[in-house]
């Protein structure tokens, strides 16, 4: 059969005029319309090429919603942690404070009771009022502080 095929070639190569056939020139115009015609062509064929699959393309589009979804509930989380940690930074830094302010009465209550003369009108009536406190100190402590407020 190759051989057939080979036979059948160079007769057909034989027969054909040494001289091969030469196209005609071509004008610019054609050649932009041959071109034209080309775009349009592969255009189409884009545009009617098939698309994905239809199940894969939902699988896509489910999995990208559960992606949106679990990025949302990640960013509600972190807000949550943020905001629980902006609490806990704000309660320190008012126990801090609280706890500062603390230290400065006490410092002013123990000098305030060592210039407190006891046998002097406010010294008897400090020790009055210093009766039903554990110390001295804690009772000139909550005495300051209520003087403080006031004024």
């Amino acid at each position: 059969m190759n051989r057939n095929l080979e036979e059948l070639q160079t007769q057909l190569s034989q027969r054909q005029p040494q001289n091969p056939v030469k196209t005609p020139p071509v004008s610019a115009k054609t050649d932009h319309f041959l071109a034209e015609l080309q775009s349009d062509f592969q255009q189409k064929q884009q545009e009617s090429a098939p698309s994905s699959n239809p199940q894969t393309d939902l699988q896509l589009t489910e999995m990208l919603q559960s992606f949106q979804q679990q990025q949302e509930q990640g960013e509600i989380v972190e807000e949550r942690l943020k905001n629980q940690e902006d609490f806990i930074r704000e309660q320190r830094k008012q126990a801090w404070e609280q706890q500062q302010r603390r230290q400065a009465l006490e410092k002013k209550a123990k000098k305030w009771l060592n210039e407190l003369d006891p046998h002097s009108d406010e010294g008897l009536w400090f020790e009055e009022f210093a009766y039903n406190y554990d110390s001295k100190l804690a009772a000139a402590i909550d005495y300051l502080g209520v003087l403080l407020e006031n004024s």
